[in-house]
């Protein structure tokens, strides 16, 4: 972690590793160097992949880490003893260095590379584990990772470990810099990065390890320290670039780094940052020479190298240039989708043609995969985050992206499963979000596969989960819900529907706390884009669990934040009626006041007043409120108020009644308030049939606890008319599905003691 030194800045947790074992790495917490003795670097091409993260989308931001990065480009720029040229450094920064930038440019790099090359990649950034269990795996984190879903598009150490490991065998030498920096208010906490960290010290043996400090310290950045640097990165390119070299002899040995790194940050940082050097062969083995006997430190860094912006001259491929030319362009225009003929993937068909195999074609690809799985990986975030439903055309469409990738995998990228899974994903949560009816064996063997694949995976539960509620198995979806929580604690989605679950199964209480826990910890009440709902869900409850103070404040905080949403409102209407509560009745009417210039509100107030103090209606306030009428919801709004003028014993008239409650419902036929009333007042005119009609079309229109009661109006209705039948049929749907209880449906048997099918069920009667 990172402090500002003395004035408490932004503290972030690094871990730098320095290996060359071929390997060289710089790396974090424990950060360091890695060297193999037994053999030198060799003068084959060198080709670096440069990554450095500050900002990120999700997750909290550093300080200096793609400066780190900019400044370690420039060191291998402009030092002689690397032989890289400019051409070969690819440098990704910030938002240019996303999951599918990084997992991709990677691989394109060693597709290219041959024995005798060297790889080299570096990773300034966020380091982590998603919990703190010794079998979870370190990530290194991109800019477009969600910050409590790593597995979906984090870089895994274990994937890098088996590229590099491949690499190693096929003779190219391999060079890794990771500067892994945390915050510490990560997911994995303050153990994270040790996490992480032993994960990536435990991927090679018979190192050199340098590391960025000891066990459980902090490494500081500040902007004293090169205009804004980490100091341990400051000090080791400086050491890199001549300042370490103590004999003067033109080449730095692995002990005159150690001791010119460790001396420096220890006394910049009072001794709380002290870097560990270990290895044998420390005075022998070099790890960099001199270009010149002073080098530019303070020269413009290498710029952004990043794929989509490279302008190469590929002199022997110039007739495939035209096409990479058109693919780029179609992928900046976004151009993705398989349906269109002109589709970035389209056009890369035709370069492969013309250029098969050569490193045109494998840039190109590595630009066209990088594309698709950036676009992918938004949609798949956008459903992790829960600010809004991914659409089913969002979820076809990220499908489309990915089965794109897995097509034109030219580069053989090792996480292709992964991808796959993905898809799964996406197929499973938009077929059970969207579509009403589902094959859900088929689904269940799609996403069980997935999860055979990837057992650590929370974001394929979640999909398995929402599967289990589609089915109303909400004991088993409860199941899995805390299974994701103990893999991603801090992932708000599992709690949000585990909340739905009790919800469901009518423990309110269980489901408050889980409403509370998302809200708790969204609070900006800005991560739910149906904040409103929840609030309002959380009101239901509180009342239901005699909370009544915790209820009402719920309410009144909705109604501060969303003062448009009407389910509010009327809730604390039907509370202050019910309670004869005149404090919650003036508080509601002030803030009903503030909305007075909405037709739709000032009806709604005048309609209150009316119901709760009895205050008289105003003819004349009406007429004038009726020239302000702007869409159905306020003529609605208007007739249903006028005809509680017309219900008022002074001046009734059961034809006008009739006629504002039937135009109210045909304006706005899923409104609730509308449909009971007309029903009740078409009962107590004795209009049974067309009372039972409009519940009976209100059965398709409503559901949950507004078709319950639906279900409850109608099965009465049935009962003025003698059709006992229909009426136990309706109120047998209400058992099972929780409305009624079995102690219930025993009060009911004076009513229904002439039917048979009643002392039947009565006797097989099981609460649910």
């Amino acid at each position: 972690m990172r402090l500002k030194r003395y004035t408490g800045l932004k503290i972030s947790l690094t871990l730098c590793i320095f290996l060359s074992c071929s390997i060289l790495t710089i790396s974090q917490t424990p950060k360091g160097v890695i060297l193999d003795t037994q053999d030198e670097i060799a003068q084959g091409k060198t080709r670096a992949l440069i990554v450095g993260i500050s900002k990120y989308e999700y997750i909290d931001t550093l300080q200096y880490a793609d400066v780190d990065a900019k400044m370690f480009a420039q060191y291998l720029q402009q030092n002689s003893f690397w032989g890289i040229q400019k051409e070969d450094i690819t440098l990704l920064t910030n938002d240019k260095a996303r999951y599918g930038d990084l997992t991709v440019q990677l691989q394109r790099i060693a597709m290219i590379s041959k024995p005798g090359d060297n790889l080299l990649f570096y990773f300034s950034g966020h380091g982590d584990v998603e919990t703190q269990t010794i079998f979870n795996r370190g990530y290194l984190l991109a800019y477009d990772t969600y910050s409590s879903n790593y597995m979906a598009n984090g870089l895994r150490v274990d994937d890098l470990k088996d590229l590099f490991v491949t690499l190693l065998s096929n003779n190219i030498k391999v060079i890794i810099v990771t500067d892994a920096c945390r915050s510490g208010k990560l997911a994995g906490g303050l153990k994270g990065a040790e996490f992480t960290s032993a994960a990536i010290s435990n991927m090679w043996k018979n190192e050199i390890k340098i590391l960025s400090s000891q066990p459980g310290q902090l490494s500081y950045e500040d902007k004293k320290w090169g205009n804004g640097r980490g100091v341990f990165s400051y000090y080791l390119i400086n050491g890199l670039n001549g300042d370490a070299d103590t004999n003067k002899d033109s080449t730095i040995t692995l002990s005159e780094l150690e001791m010119y790194v460790g001396s420096n940050v220890a006394r910049e940082t009072g001794n709380k940052q002290q870097p560990i050097f270990e290895g044998p062969n420390k005075f022998s083995t070099i790890i960099g020479k001199l270009s010149s006997p002073s080098s530019n430190r303070n020269g413009k860094p290498a710029g952004n190298r990043a794929s989509n912006h490279i302008k190469i001259s590929f002199q022997q491929f110039d007739s495939c240039i035209f096409y990479y030319d058109q693919m780029t362009k179609a992928i900046n225009e976004n151009r993705l989708s398989s349906s269109n003929p002109n589709s970035a993937t389209a056009i890369y068909q035709k370069l492969k043609q013309c250029a098969k195999g050569d490193e045109i074609q494998w840039r190109a690809n590595g630009e066209l995969l990088s594309s698709l799985m950036n676009a992918s990986q938004e949609i798949i975030n956008n459903s992790f985050v829960g600010k809004q439903l991914v659409s089913e055309d969002g979820c076809n469409t990220g499908m489309d992206l990915l089965q794109q990738f897995i097509d034109n995998n030219d580069l053989k990228l090792n996480t292709i499963n992964h991808v796959m899974n993905l898809k799964k994903y996406l197929e499973v949560l938009g077929k059970t979000t969207w579509q009403s009816q589902i094959n859900s064996n088929h689904l269940s063997l799609i996403i069980d596969s997935a999860i055979k694949e990837e057992p650590d995976a929370s974001y394929l539960f979640i999909a398995k989960a929402r599967l289990e509620m589609e089915k109303e198995n909400w004991t088993e979806a409860i199941k899995l819900l805390n299974v994701i929580l103990g893999k991603s604690p801090t992932w708000l989605i599992p709690k949000y529907y585990l909340g739905v679950c009790y919800a469901k199964n009518k423990n309110y209480k269980k489901a408050l706390e889980y409403y509370e826990q998302v809200i708790e910890k969204d609070t900006t009440y800005k991560t739910f884009e149906c904040t409103k709902c929840i609030l309002l869900n959380m009101a239901e409850y509180a009342l239901k669990t005699k909370q009544t103070g915790k209820a009402l404040n719920y309410l009144y905080k909705n109604i501060e934040l969303f003062p448009n949403h009407s389910k509010t409102y009327e809730l604390l209407y039907n509370y202050a009626i019910e309670k004869k509560d005149s404090e919650v009745a003036n508080k509601l009417i002030s803030y009903i006041h503030k909305q007075d210039s909405l037709a739709s509100m000032y009806l709604y107030r005048i309609r209150f007043e009316y119901d709760f103090f009895k205050t008289p209606f105003s003819p004349e306030n009406l007429e004038q409120i009726s020239t302000k009428l702007k869409n159905n919801f306020d003529s609605s709004e208007y007739y249903f108020t006028l005809s509680f003028y017309y219900r008022d014993t002074k001046t009734y008239d059961s034809d006008s009644v009739y006629y504002c409650l039937s135009t109210a419902v045909q304006l706005d036929s899923i409104n609730l308030n509308y449909v009971l009333d007309f029903a009740d007042f078409l009962g107590q005119q004795g209009d049974y049939d067309e009372a039972q009609q409009l519940l009976t079309s209100g059965l398709q229109l409503f559901s949950g606890d507004e078709k319950a009661q639906i279900q409850e109006k109608l099965a009465n209705q049935f009962l003025y008319t003698g059709d006992f039948k229909k009426s136990f049929d309706l109120v047998i749907e209400l058992i099972e599905n929780g409305y009624y209880n079995c102690s219930d449906l025993k009060k009911m048997k004076a009513v229904y003691k002439n039917l048979f099918e009643f002392d039947k069920y009565l006797n097989s009667c099981k609460d649910k």
